[in-house]
């Protein structure tokens, strides 16, 4: 059943959440794309807050996460 595979899969994912240094870091993130003016959607800054709050590495194939200070990324080929 579809369901049961999406639910064994989600098992296995780490939830990483919002928090308010996370929220700043957005902020500070929006302020300083729009300086350079490299603009990015809002979900795309909030996901980069919360990867630099955490310390984690950000495996993407979008290159404008390029322009975000202190993000840890990994850019995958297009396939």
């Amino acid at each position: 059943r579809k369901e049961d595979e999406i639910e064994a899969m989600l098992e296995n994912l780490f939830l990483l959440n919002t928090t308010k240094t996370s929220s700043i870091l957005a902020a500070k993130i929006r302020n300083n794309l729009e300086k350079i003016g490299k603009a990015i959607p809002t979900a795309d800054i909030i996901i980069a807050s919360i990867v630099i709050d955490t310390n984690s590495v950000f495996v993407t194939k979008d290159k404008h996460f390029e322009h975000i200070k202190h993000l840890k990324t990994i850019f995958v080929a297009e396939s």
